[in-house]
């Protein structure tokens, strides 16, 4: 049986950075202000949460994209983890979140 080579610590430290940063927003959605405070509640948490998304759209992104590239799993199997079509999995990884975030992890 072979080994397969361990994840890139460049694509580890990332990952691990975007995992601390949302772990920080998801306290201060935590102790986010007074519910009867409607606007400033709201508008605050809509933020926070969206900043929570960003992240995750470029996680997921960066990881179909080293998966569908180092042939570790096929498309279906993206598709299949993270609820999108096929198509949809392929064309993750030549969008422009994908290659914007592999360019920050990998071609510093």
């Amino acid at each position: 049986m072979s080994e397969t080579p361990p994840v890139p610590a460049e694509l580890h430290d990332w990952l691990q950075g975007r995992r601390e940063e949302v772990a920080e927003l998801l306290e201060a959605i935590d102790r986010a202000g007074r519910a009867d405070e409607r606007v400033p509640y709201t508008v605050d948490l809509l933020k926070r949460w969206a900043e929570v998304e960003q992240h995750s759209r470029k996680a997921v992104h960066l990881l179909t994209a080293y998966a569908l590239r180092e042939r570790m799993v096929t498309a279906t199997e993206v598709a299949r983890s993270t609820g999108v079509t096929v198509s949809a999995a392929q064309s993750r990884v030549a969008s422009k979140t994908a290659t914007e975030v592999w360019d920050e992890v990998f071609r510093r």
